[in-house]
């Protein structure tokens, strides 16, 4: 059951990129799962390795978080980002954490360093309960520390956006 306050939900498209908070015991509700499995890369805390394995649909695209962006404390993965600002829908899958929430204020700045400087749409959505959802302003304050979120970037667009050409090939190699 959707919350009053929510006015419709919302689905994942191309160069978004959702960040959905989740614990490793309970499960997913239906936005973030209809998420999950309609994204074209998901990058994802080890610790919810088994969540991904679960629902991930054959020949989706997953990777788990590299040490190395965990160690440097940042909130949004910079592969996440690149694939975002290249057109891909992608999902940032992380273990519900108040270390996590901390490090949710830099996104504006690591959004800041791909897309095209102008403001990126950041929408909030609080999870009470399998199935209920309520939809947070655009600051990150007015969360609770008790409810779930999902965040949502975007669309991020690509500062330099690649130019086309026309090609033709007869479809044999060498």
């Amino acid at each position: 059951m959707r919350d009053e306050e929510s006015p419709s939900l919302p689905i994942l498209k191309p160069s978004q990129l959702w960040v959905i908070e989740q614990a490793p015991a309970p499960t997913l509700s239906g936005l973030d799962r209809d998420a999950l499995t309609s994204a074209n890369v998901v990058i994802y805390d080890r610790a919810l390795a088994s969540v991904v394995a679960e629902l991930l649909p054959l020949g989706g695209y997953a990777e788990p978080l590299s040490f190395s962006c965990q160690a440097a404390g940042r909130a949004l993965s910079p592969r996440a980002l690149q694939f975002a600002a290249d057109g891909f829908s992608v999902v940032q899958l992380v273990e519900a954490s108040p270390c996590w929430r901390e490090r949710l204020h830099q996104a504006p700045g690591e959004l800041s360093r791909v897309g095209d400087g102008g403001p990126a749409t950041v929408r909030l959505i609080a999870k009470q309960g399998a199935e209920r959802y309520r939809e947070l302003g655009a600051d990150l304050d007015d969360a609770d520390q008790d409810h779930p979120m999902t965040v949502i970037f975007g669309p991020i667009a690509a500062r330099g956006t690649a130019q086309l050409y026309p090609f033709t090939a007869n479809g044999l190699a060498g």
